[in-house]
């Protein structure tokens, strides 16, 4: 489903998408997966590419103040914008003004071939309001933690949700809501959230940052 439903995917003039959807190569030996995400940001949608040989969770959580993208595309949310519908060949993002990243084309865990231990996480159903968007989706946290001490001591910027439905907030916005598989949502963005009753916690899992 599209975050704006106006707008859609470049295609270039032979009917293709100009670059590839997430996958991985391996110059000199390291397996670098290249990631074609949406950002989000307070006024304007961007679409293009990152690179790392790292989980895009650990890649935006880097202690850089700015994203360095690839190809970008800009889509204003207000139908007064004046500019915008440009094509970049790169561009930095302030991380600080990104409120949720998703991946475009998500790609099937274990794609990089690489195995890791990961520590078992309950879900837990939540919903959180930032002054852009209203967001209801599961967090992951550790079997033996609790909902509050996690957020408090948990590292990094953006935290991961999954299975995560976002609504804009912002009147006059040319956005529609979205679902997303994976969504990193940016902390400092959170104005409100809250968890389900216990109903609401699953079963033990595999930690989500995984597939991110």
């Amino acid at each position: 489903m599209s975050a704006m439903s106006l707008l859609s995917d470049f295609i270039d003039e032979h009917g293709r998408l100009p670059f590839g959807k997430g996958y991985s190569f391996n110059p000199m030996g390291l397996d670098v997966r290249r990631f074609a995400i949406e950002v989000f940001c307070e006024t304007v949608l961007l679409h293009g590419l990152v690179e790392s040989v790292r989980r895009l969770t650990d890649l935006v959580n880097e202690g850089q103040p700015y994203l360095a993208m690839n190809d970008i595309e800009t889509y204003p949310y207000s139908d007064e914008a004046m500019i915008g519908l440009e094509r970049h060949h790169r561009g930095l993002v302030n991380k600080d003004s990104i409120v949720l990243i998703a991946e475009r084309y998500p790609a099937a865990p274990g794609a990089t071939g690489v195995t890791e231990m990961r520590i078992p996480k309950l879900p837990h159903r939540i919903l959180v309001y930032t002054n852009h968007f209203a967001v209801n989706a599961y967090i992951h946290v550790p079997s033996d933690a609790d909902m509050e001490s996690f957020l408090e001591v948990s590292q990094g910027q953006f935290l991961p949700l999954t299975n995560a439905t976002a609504m804009p907030m912002l009147p006059g916005t040319k956005l529609t809501s979205f679902r997303r598989d994976f969504l990193l949502i940016n902390r400092d963005h959170v104005a409100y959230l809250g968890t389900a009753d216990e109903g609401g916690v699953g079963t033990a899992a595999v930690d989500p940052e995984a597939i991110g």
